[in-house]
């Protein structure tokens, strides 16, 4: 044998000797290693099983730094969308509701998707606006 494959026989508080191979220090070694498929067999049988996750506390987290705010209820709802149906209201209320103080969290976050919403609609149309006057020109220019 080697005398790496020695070395498994070996005490771990034994320094090797240099190129002598080494008979087990006691009957326990040697009969821990004639177990070996036993423990290989445990270690199967305790990885192959699910192991929990460690819960960890987690303390009440509250939005925005509010505490226990109301959520809108179905007629705060209507008027919101009555009151945005109105040409020019709707703008100036998407201004108050989405950077004023004192608003419902869930009616700020509305009104600022909307306001998101609004712009890329403003500059959507604007761009195929652009393109649909480069168009008309270019068809009277070549008509005329």
């Amino acid at each position: 044998m080697d005398n790496n494959d020695n070395n498994y026989y070996q005490d771990p508080q034994q320094q090797p000797s240099n190129n002598q191979p080494q008979q087990p220090a006691s009957g326990q070694q040697q009969q821990s290693y004639y177990n070996q498929p036993q423990q290989q067999q445990q270690q199967q049988q305790y990885y192959s099983q699910p192991q929990q996750q460690q819960s960890y506390y987690q303390p009440n987290q509250t939005q925005y730094g509010t505490e226990n705010e109301p959520p809108m209820t179905l007629g705060d709802w209507v008027i919101t969308l009555l009151l945005l149906a109105i040409p020019c209201v709707n703008i100036i209320m998407i201004f108050v509701w989405g950077f004023g103080s004192g608003v419902n969290t869930s009616k700020k976050n509305y009104a600022r998707a909307v306001l998101i919403f609004m712009i890329i609609g403003i500059v959507f149309s604007l761009l195929l606006s652009t393109a649909l006057v480069g168009m008309v020109r270019s068809i009277l220019y070549n008509f005329f």
